[in-house]
């Protein structure tokens, strides 16, 4: 599984998790979720909402439903 697959999994399980949750949950440092999520942003996967001054909510997109099931599709052919 790659990183920006780890973060789509959990973006899509809890659309309110912060990066430093994020962070903790795939193992993955703190500056490099910030880099992976803002490269989703780009790429239309995840769209990014803000709540109130210190909260964000992160949401899929339908593109990045369609990435994470295409990414979760290939692993099921790789086994």
């Amino acid at each position: 599984m790659d990183r920006e697959e780890k973060v789509l999994n959990c973006i899509s399980k809890n659309e309110n998790i912060s990066q430093r949750e994020l962070s903790l949950h795939t193992g993955i440092s703190l500056g490099s979720i910030n880099l992976i999520i803002k490269k989703m942003v780009k790429k239309g996967l995840v769209k990014i909402e803000r709540i109130n001054t210190n909260t964000l909510k992160y949401m899929l997109t339908p593109k990045g439903f369609a990435e994470k099931a295409m990414k979760t599709l290939s692993m099921c052919w790789i086994r």
